[in-house]
This record gives C-alpha cells, sequence and structure tokens, in this order.
C-alpha cells in the first residue's frame, strides 16, 4: 500500500493502472483523485462481474466509480489543459471486437507512473490485501519495462475492455436490478473480507 501510495502521489503525467480486485480502501480513492486534480491522466482497468472469479468483488468495487469519476467534474481538472487529466475507469470483459476467443478473468497487479516506474506484485486494491493478506510487490524504475507494461494496458487490456460511463457508474451505485442489488448487498456485508 505504502509503494502504491507513494507511486500515486509522485505521479505527474500519467498513472496506468491493471488490478484485478478492486475495492479502493479509502486511501485509494484518495490518492487516485488528488492525482487527477493535479491533471494526471488515470488510467484503471480492473474485472467486471462477468469476468471476475468473484463476481461480487466486482459489484462492491463498483459502487466507488461514481465517487472517483465525480473528480472530473472538479474545478481543478476541468482547469487541467493536458489531455485524458482525470480518472478513467476500465472493464475487463474478455472481449475484443472481432475476436472470437473470449479470455477469463484478468489476474494483472501492476501499474506504471509517468513512463518510468512501475511496481509490479500481488497486492490487490481491496481492503483483503491492506489488512489480512500477505501482498509483495517490487518497484521498477526502468523506463523499458515501465514501457513495456504501459503498451500491455494500452495495446492489450484495453482491447479486451469497455471504459465505463458516469451514467453507468450512477447506476452501478444505485442498481435498479433486484437480484443484482441483493449480490452487491451480499458483497458489502463481507467487504471487510473481500
Amino acid at each position: 500500500l505504502q509503494a502504491y501510495l507513494k507511486m500515486f502521489t509522485a505521479a505527474k503525467e500519467e498513472l496506468l493502472i491493471a488490478n484485478a480486485y478492486f475495492v479502493p480502501t479509502p486511501a485509494i480513492a484518495a490518492a487516485l483523485k488528488d492525482a487527477a486534480k493535479r491533471c494526471v491522466a488515470v488510467t484503471l482497468v480492473t474485472n467486471s462481474p462477468e469476468t471476475n472469479d468473484l463476481p461480487e468483488i466486482s459489484m462492491v468495487g463498483r459502487g466507488y466509480y461514481k465517487d472517483l469519476l465525480t473528480v472530473n467534474q472538479s474545478t481543478e481538472v476541468k482547469a487541467c489543459t493536458k489531455p485524458n487529466a482525470g480518472i478513467r475507469i476500465w472493464e475487463w470483459i474478455g472481449r475484443s471486437e472481432g475476436d472470437p476467443v473470449q479470455q477469463g478473468t484478468m489476474h494483472s497487479k501492476f501499474a506504471v507512473a509517468d513512463g518510468r516506474v512501475s511496481l509490479v506484485g500481488s497486492y490487490n486494491f481491496d481492503p483483503r490485501s491492506e489488512r489480512l493478506n500477505s501482498e509483495t510487490g517490487l518497484v521498477f524504475e526502468q523506463e523499458s519495462l515501465a514501457a513495456e507494461l504501459a503498451a500491455w494496458i494500452v495495446e492489450q487490456d484495453l482491447q479486451y475492455s469497455r471504459q465505463v460511463t458516469e451514467m453507468e457508474a450512477a447506476e452501478f451505485e444505485d442498481p435498479e436490478d433486484v437480484i443484482y442489488r441483493f449480490r452487491k448487498e451480499i458483497g458489502q456485508f463481507f467487504e471487510g473480507e473481500l
């Protein structure tokens, strides 16, 4: 957690993040929103409920999208002159247009800051990784590795993902579908252990 927070705080241009299980703790959510307010282009890729091996985790995580994307309407982000400043959330759906093969769960856990620093490890952005699991992470300050990981997100992961709109984020926060709402509430009940 400390390494990710330091990376997010130090970012000046771009953060590319791939994380399989995204239920942001208050510290992670605040660091991402702060980065966006500094005009950093934040791209996050995580599993959709359809591709997550634990779909309720994605349903609970979706409940945080609206709050994160709301930062894009802040005066700080609107004043940015850098392209793509703010937060963009993509959900891995495991399917690319024209590709007949359905991919499974995305299990990536890495981030790239400013095309220079990379963090790769086992840490999920969820309460369980913060409090219960023993997680590892390696930080690399090597531009060639950062470039490869960045290309992996931009050229591979985003091709098998779809961007979440602010309207969808609002629906995810307060779903109308009764079964979806029930599954999300069950997940929220166990959020600290997810």
